[in-house]
């Protein structure tokens, strides 16, 4: 029950600071301490706009364009790859897993 009140509005303000900065939507092809970098400064950055109150940005048709191009490109090699039956853990692939590891260890511990 804690997992779903708190999901709904950390996936509102995820969309916020990324509609804000479409960088972070769009996917950051940089070393990770460097990505660490640029999400931290977007996250301060969107927490100064939010305590200027400045206005939400508005829902860009061009970057929504985009993300879904992005989306369905990356969905297109992982059919392709297991199509060949050739799939393999990237990654990318790990890094999920482990986030949504200690998602669902940090939620269960909150039951």
């Amino acid at each position: 029950e804690s997992q779903v009140r708190t999901r709904n509005p950390i996936e509102r303000c995820f969309g916020v600071w990324k509609r804000r900065f479409p960088v972070l939507a769009l996917g950051l092809r940089l070393k990770i301490e460097t990505t660490q970098a640029v999400t931290v400064a977007t996250a301060v950055l969107h927490n100064i706009c939010i305590k200027e109150k400045e206005d939400d940005p508005p829902v860009s048709p061009e970057a929504v364009a985009a993300i879904d191009a992005l989306q369905d490109v990356g969905g297109e090699e992982n059919a392709a790859r297991q199509r060949d039956g050739n799939h393999r853990l990237t990654d990318h692939d790990i890094n999920i897993q482990t986030r949504n590891t200690l998602i669902h260890d940090y939620f269960n511990g909150m039951l």
